[in-house]
């Protein structure tokens, strides 16, 4: 990133990525502008206490994410634990319970646990705000009207593992943590273009690892890996197809694909790997290895992918 301002490195990125919702469109300028945009349409909800401002995230990685930014500011709590099935999830009453004191719920938007919960959870608790990373990716925002908190459905919901994307969601959240944090924007802003620089350091490291596999078919078992294969021109595999174990002529075609491209890895999330995985890698010869796109420290969950899909 040397010589390289953060605003460039956004137009950069935005300008190498394809368009993550076809119906929307955005422009790299819409991305300049929408930075700004964030960080005046969310009211001021000052922490007059000294105490720690209560978050809520949907998932693990996020976690990581707003603690980059927030640091000891914040303290933050997980709605759906890393052992957790997101697409499945049921709160528990103490989750429900931790609400009742959290200001601030910073949400995927893509998620059905989300879409299912959060009006419930805007009705039980008024004084709650939200933030969604899918939120960042609206061009439709404007002065006068926030951006929806969900994105279209359909959208493959996995948007947190492209390192892009990330970087427009931490602009956002730290726009929204100074409204609730007036008085310590230095040690916020300071945190964020630490964290944006090191977003743009993985970013690069990933652009010049992918450079010689453009197009490079990867398989996995479940997928979660779009949005970054979309980001670094790769192609991605899946056996799941909205959440379903192909049938016969779907397993046909994807075995076809498995041995045109040459693959010798099948990737699952945890182990033990599912039963169709493991017939599948039993048939085929496949290695099976562990990607877990839910663990907490989101850094190693970029470099991991980085270093399994260039092997």
């Amino acid at each position: 990133m040397a010589g390289m301002s953060p605003i460039n490195w956004i137009s950069r990125t935005f300008l190498r990525d394809r368009f993550y919702f076809p119906n929307l469109r955005l422009s790299y300028i819409w991305i300049i502008w929408l930075a700004f945009l964030l960080g005046t349409l969310v009211p001021s909800h000052g922490n007059s206490s000294n105490a720690p401002l209560q978050v809520m995230v949907t998932i693990p990685p996020q976690k990581y994410i707003v603690e980059q930014i927030g640091g000891s500011l914040v303290k933050v709590t997980t709605f759906v634990p890393e052992s957790a099935d997101p697409h499945s999830f049921e709160p528990t009453p103490r989750i429900i319970n931790q609400l009742k004191n959290t200001q601030l719920f910073v949400a995927v938007g893509t998620l059905n646990v989300e879409r299912k919960w959060l009006p419930r959870f805007q009705k039980m608790f008024p004084h709650l705000i939200v933030l969604s990373m899918a939120q960042a990716l609206y061009k439709e925002t404007t002065t006068t009207k926030r951006a929806p908190i969900f994105a279209p459905e359909g959208i493959n919901p996995h948007i947190w593992l492209s390192p892009p994307i990330v970087l427009i969601h931490s602009r956002a959240l730290y726009s929204v943590l100074i409204k609730f944090l007036p008085n310590n924007v230095e040690t916020l802003e300071k945190n964020t273009l630490s964290w944006c620089h090191r977003l743009a350091q993985i970013d690069l490291e990933c652009i010049k690892a992918f450079a010689p596999y453009q197009n490079r078919a990867f398989l996995v078992y479940h997928p979660a890996w779009f949005h970054f294969a979309r980001a670094y021109d790769l192609i991605q595999l899946s056996v799941e197809k909205e959440g379903k174990n192909p049938g016969q002529k779907e397993l046909a075609k994807l075995i076809r694909k498995i041995s045109k491209n040459n693959i010798k890895t099948l990737f699952v999330q945890s182990k033990p790997a599912p039963v169709t995985a493991q017939r599948l890698a039993k048939q085929l010869g496949l290695n099976i290895r562990t990607l877990n796109p839910l663990s907490y420290d989101w850094c190693d969950i970029i470099t991991k992918a980085k270093e399994a899909f260039t092997q």
